[in-house]
């Protein structure tokens, strides 16, 4: 069986949003959120299920989606269906290796939401010396007996591009599954991060509405800092699901692989690696803008392929 696991609102940054968030907006275009990834996901044969782990103030907002599974950590009964996520994962007949690549935002988060949940691990990596003191202390003295953080001597890009290579490698997922263990991840890696992300401009759009600023209907811009293209991401498919979103402006800092991309057509990552005061934005190698490059290029998996294989090997594409 292969199963669609989406880890939403454990970060303790979604309990503000969630507490207030208007249940109506959740649907756009027809459909909501969960539907429009996972209708697509299951035509395409990649997944059979769908879970959502969630905590008890988010799962609400999934009680009208009886045909997905809802796990709530920590809950027995949550909206009446709830239950905790190790018994959720328990029953995948896998125990889950999260393995996370983190420029320092995620990091704390990742571990925090999976320390001593039963059926899984969890392995955060971050950039030695790329990463605020505050948060390396934050990681590395997390508790849980299920919980790893090392530090990785490079920056983000070699540490993301690590864990990418785990990821894709054959083999060594195939002695994992021999040995009853199975890969996941909890940062943008996984598509499931950008759900949630999504649900922000719904609501940003839905408040903007409320109180007077715009009409519904109206176009909203969005200015996003950016640096792996993930929260910008959510935002372009929050408009593929209608939306009414006007421009999305990419903001960069003084690593501006992204702006110098939008301007040019041509993605660059052979220039210095600059360490700012903004390190969760340190990045010249955008994971997720390669999931917009897919949908650019027609949902063309090889051409997207070979793009991906250029920039790997040359450190440029066009």
């Amino acid at each position: 069986m292969k199963c669609l696991i989406l880890a939403a609102g454990y970060a303790t940054r979604l309990r503000p949003l969630t507490d207030n968030f208007p249940k109506p907006l959740l649907k756009v275009g027809g459909r909501t959120i969960v539907d429009w990834l996972v209708d697509d996901l299951s035509a395409e044969g990649k997944v059979d299920g769908f879970v959502v782990v969630t905590n008890h103030r988010f799962a609400g907002f999934f009680e009208e989606w009886g045909r997905y599974w809802i796990y709530s950590n920590g809950l027995q009964h949550c909206e009446g269906r709830g239950v905790p996520i190790g018994y959720a994962i328990g029953h995948f007949g896998a125990e889950i290796v999260i393995l996370t690549a983190t420029s320092g935002d995620t990091g704390k988060a990742a571990l925090s939401g999976f320390a001593d949940v039963p059926g899984t691990r969890i392995m955060v990596f971050y950039p030695k010396g790329g990463v605020s003191q505050i948060q390396e202390r934050q990681m590395v003295t997390q508790k849980g007996a299920n919980v790893g953080v090392a530090g990785v001597r490079g920056n983000f890009d070699d540490t993301q591009t690590g864990v990418k290579r785990i990821f894709t490698d054959a083999a060594l997922r195939e002695e994992l599954a021999e040995k009853g263990f199975q890969f996941s991840s909890a940062n943008s890696i996984n598509i499931g991060r950008l759900i949630p992300q999504v649900v922000y401009y719904v609501y940003a759009y839905g408040q903007m509405v409320k109180s007077g600023a715009i009409k519904a209907g109206e176009p909203l811009n969005f200015t996003v800092p950016t640096g792996n293209f993930g929260n910008i991401l959510a935002a372009w498919y929050a408009k593929q699901m209608s939306l009414p979103v006007g421009r999305l402006i990419c903001a960069s800092n003084e690593n501006k692989v992204l702006f110098d991309f939008f301007r040019s057509g041509s993605y660059d990552r052979r220039r210095p690696f600059v360490l700012t005061s903004s390190p969760s934005m340190d990045i010249l190698i955008s994971s997720n803008l390669e999931r917009l490059i897919f949908h650019a290029a027609g949902d063309d998996a090889e051409v997207t392929a070979q793009l991906m294989k250029s920039l790997t090997e040359d450190g440029i594409y066009d």
